[in-house]
């Protein structure tokens, strides 16, 4: 399987709050899951996510934050969640609005918008080009 690599870089805050420049890269390197990665780095400092997209069930996550702006020597630090299947945990969860007719814990628009993401990393894996999402 090729390896797949998606990457951004924004000039402008996705929140207005948050006043740094952004650029974050996922590498999908095919069958090697535990070697999946996400970096986000700031102007700020950074975060990199372990394993971002398919959390083990047999150990905890873990993201890695980096947060010292440029120059200055790095302050790591590590957050740690709680050993889960979150697989499922989402079918609990949707069983559980089905079962008591109440909204889903996830709105259909979330999985229309990963779709659209999802297509984009195929059109940009065919064309070597960037996609607009």
């Amino acid at each position: 399987m090729k390896q797949v690599r998606l990457q951004s870089w924004a000039n402008h805050p996705p929140f207005p709050q948050v006043p740094l420049a952004c650029y974050w890269r996922a590498e999908l390197p095919g069958q090697l899951a535990h070697a999946q990665r996400i970096t986000i780095a700031g102007t700020r400092g950074r975060v990199e996510v372990e394993i971002p997209f398919n959390a083990p069930p047999d150990r905890p996550c873990r993201i890695f934050v980096e947060d010292s702006p440029p120059g200055a020597v790095p302050d790591r630090h590590t957050i740690e969640f709680e050993t889960c299947d979150q697989y499922t945990i989402q079918g609990d969860r949707f069983s559980e609005a089905a079962l008591n007719g109440t909204a889903a814990p996830y709105p259909l628009e979330d999985s229309v918008k990963n779709m659209r993401v999802i297509d984009a990393l195929f059109r940009s894996g065919a064309s070597g080009t960037w996609q607009n999402i």
